[in-house]
């Protein structure tokens, strides 16, 4: 079935109908290949290969279309990638690509090329990076060997969008490692009523500075993740709605309250079921800020430095 043409009588159709799509600068995109094989494997060997991967679901309007797309999405995250069935017209093409939408801080490729390289051990192919100009690079599927691809073609990506707002490369990297694990956070304090709150990225007005900012809701038990500030929502007086607090001075300030725990990652707890009247006052008594102040960013729109 690698041609997309039926084999035999009662055969189940290809749905790899249509050419493969443009790639463009702003796209990451692998083509598989068979390494030498006597015969491509079918749709249905890379359909299973692909739904034994966590996080993949078929788009099922991609199928009608002819170009059958496997998408995967980490909604804590934010990294996505898809795997998208094309029809092969050359010798030693599987019809299968892997792509991703540049350019993006370097933990979305830490945390999706994994995905691509266990494709290609799985049905035992070869990977090709493609673009414009035809498939470059090494055909050897490894992480590291696509890895240094993709940074130089994100790299040109982001000279080509121009200047953007951003983050240091080890406080992305935290945030990341930290929502990486907010599952088994939440598995840990969630059943106990602790907030496991998601991390979200502000630029300051006045300069651009990029910022990580968590949200705290009535003060209840929560965990904090690496950010340097904290959105009050719905807190007790005299503490206001939609304030916002630095979180150096909450640890400063609050340290009786407040516990380093570094296990499965390093993060805070206050655990306290009622804010006392000495913590309310404490936290009452810092400088406050307000959205007046910053603007939401989106995190794939960052810059590394």
């Amino acid at each position: 079935m690698g041609n997309g043409q039926p084999s035999g009588t009662g055969a189940a159709r290809d749905p790899r109908t249509c050419p493969l799509p443009e790639s463009g600068p702003e796209v990451f995109c692998l083509r598989y290949c068979a390494c030498g094989q006597a015969s491509a494997p079918s749709w249905a060997e890379i359909r299973r290969a692909l739904q034994a991967l966590d996080g993949l679901l078929l788009d099922p309007g991609s199928v009608e279309q002819g170009l059958p797309c496997f998408r995967y999405l980490n909604p804590d995250t934010g990294v996505e990638a898809c795997f998208r069935g094309y029809l092969a017209e050359e010798p030693g093409e599987v019809g299968l690509t892997f792509e991703m939408n540049l350019p993006r801080p370097g933990y979305y490729a830490h945390e999706a090329l994994p995905l691509a390289v266990l494709v290609a051990r799985e049905l035992r192919l070869d990977t090709r990076p493609h673009g414009p100009d035809g498939p470059t690079g090494s055909p050897h599927p490894s992480k590291e060997s696509l890895l240094a691809i993709w940074l130089e073609k994100n790299c040109q990506a982001r000279q080509d969008r121009g200047p953007a707002s951003a983050c240091r490369a080890d406080e992305l990297e935290a945030a990341w490692e930290y929502l990486t694990l907010r599952e088994e956070l939440f598995w840990r304090y969630g059943r106990r009523g602790v907030a496991v709150p998601r991390v979200e990225f502000v630029r300051r007005r006045k300069t651009g500075e990029v910022l990580r900012m968590c949200r705290w809701a009535g003060l209840a038990p929560s965990i904090f993740p690496p950010v340097d500030l904290v959105y009050l929502e719905d807190p007790p007086p005299p503490l206001k709605d939609g304030r916002i607090l630095s979180f150096s001075q909450i640890s400063q300030a609050a340290h009786r309250w407040v516990r380093d725990v570094p296990q499965p990652i390093y993060h805070r707890t206050y655990l306290d079921a009622e804010p006392s009247e000495e913590f309310l006052a404490i936290l009452a008594g810092l400088k406050t800020q307000t959205m007046r102040s910053y603007e939401p960013v989106a995190v794939e729109e960052l810059d590394e430095i």
